[in-house]
């Protein structure tokens, strides 16, 4: 889910400062951390934004003195094309799996 993400997230930033600073190193993860990101609300919010079922709306533009009509669905579609980071996250994770391991 995506809080399990973003708490995977904070794990490795506490990781990462537990082997540069010496300050010890908590394995808990509570939701108030998870909540407590600006990024985790933001990317609720692009995830959720969605047309209810059965429900019409229309939007007008009046400019350059033509009169341009938009259909509800063709602007969520247009949002919710915001979702294609995703695939760039799976496909950013795909690759560094691909990287030999090596210890250094």
């Amino acid at each position: 889910s995506l809080a399990q993400y973003y708490a995977v997230g904070i794990l490795y930033m506490r990781l990462i400062t537990h082997v540069k600073t010496g300050r010890r190193f908590n394995p808990v993860v509570h939701i108030r951390d998870v909540a407590s990101l600006s990024s985790f609300w933001i990317e609720v919010v692009v995830l959720g934004v969605h047309i209810g079922p059965f429900y019409e709306v229309n939007f007008t533009d009046y400019s350059s003195g033509l009169c341009t009509t938009y259909r509800g669905e063709s602007v969520f579609c247009l949002l919710q094309s915001l979702r294609l980071y995703l695939l760039w996250r799976l496909i950013r994770d795909w690759v560094v799996r691909r990287f030999p391991k090596r210890q250094v």
